[in-house]
């Protein structure tokens, strides 16, 4: 399994969908995993009974705090412990009859996990404050990788063509030169322009729209939308995180960040990203290869790819091989 992703911290759910007493079974790196939360608490384990390796997603939480496996009924405490053993009730338990579990935190309103050993925390949302509408979109399945759909967030000359009458239209193909470097481990893209006819749920009107990006992480990135004079904060903070569920299959989070439409229902803006989304899910998976190609060689180029053909070489220097070819 890839180093890289296996110490990185990855999305796998929504907070709000883990309430006391429930579960949730996702992949993660093709990994089985079960989200669960007892007392207020998050727990992310290997979807695996250690007895005869059953899912125990296929079981149930009983009192909150206690998970049975559908198979046997062993019964595993909040801290992964098998405290007991229908077969053989009052018998001692092994230490070792214990379930896999991983780090796992809450930030953001998302539930994130690592299952390797974490480097780094979470990433930074950078900019965010008091002032920013936070909503959380998706969760959204597509069958590419996770590094194919970085690469299109990051691409801006499809907009006229794929998000037309959104972020884009003809004849405002022409893309303006932009800036793109790696600093401090993190690729930044600077002076990014395009002509939006509706940048966001409240535009009514066509408008030039500057962008940045940070590539916080191999599968994280973070959009500036900035159509306001300079010294303004941006109107919008965009958090892109994929959970690699497998290496050609994709789970994509947003979380926006608006300074304006403080009183418009989350659903508003929740119904303009899955617009934005599912325009660009169909030409994801017609991609082929599903994984990225980091070859210079293997596709063909325009200058206007400059941001992506950063982003294939800083992937190919830090040795990421998942997802890639």
């Amino acid at each position: 399994m890839d180093k890289i992703l296996l110490d990185d911290w990855h999305v796998v759910a929504n907070s709000l969908d883990i309430v006391n007493g429930d579960k949730l079974a996702t992949q993660l790196l093709g990994q089985d995993i079960l989200i669960w939360r007892s007392k207020g608490e998050v727990h992310a384990w290997l979807d695996q009974c250690p007895h005869r390796g059953s899912k125990l997603s296929l079981g149930n939480v009983k009192g909150d705090d206690i998970v049975v496996c559908a198979y046997h009924g062993w019964q595993f405490n909040s801290k992964g412990r098998c405290i007991k053993m229908p077969a053989h009730p009052g018998k001692p338990i092994s230490e070792r009859a214990r379930t896999t579990q991983f780090e796992v935190k809450e930030k953001y309103g998302l539930v994130w996990v690592c299952l390797g050993e974490p480097i780094d925390d979470i990433p930074e949302f950078y900019g965010v404050d008091n002032n920013y509408h936070l909503v959380i979109t998706g969760p959204y399945e597509v069958y590419t990788s996770a590094p194919r759909a970085v690469e299109n967030f990051l691409d801006l000359s499809h907009f006229p063509f794929i998000h037309a009458g959104y972020l884009g239209e003809e004849p405002y193909t022409e893309m303006d030169d932009y800036d793109v470097e790696v600093i401090d481990n993190e690729i930044h893209v600077t002076n990014a322009t395009a002509y939006q006819p509706r940048a966001n749920i409240n535009s009514d009107e066509g408008v030039k729209v500057t962008y940045s990006y940070r590539v916080i992480r191999p599968l994280t990135v973070m959009l500036t939308k900035e159509p306001g004079t300079q010294g303004e904060k941006p109107s919008d903070l965009i958090l892109m995180v994929n959970q690699p569920v497998q290496e050609t299959r994709t789970i994509v989070w947003f979380v926006l960040a608006m300074n304006y439409g403080h009183d418009e229902p989350d659903k508003s803006f929740c119904d303009f990203q899955d617009t934005i989304f599912y325009q660009d899910k169909a030409v994801l998976e017609s991609q082929r290869p599903q994984c990225l190609p980091l070859d210079p060689s293997a596709e063909q180029h325009q200058p206007a790819d400059k941001s992506s053909n950063v982003y294939r070489r800083w992937l190919k220097e830090i040795g990421l091989s998942y997802g890639t070819s």
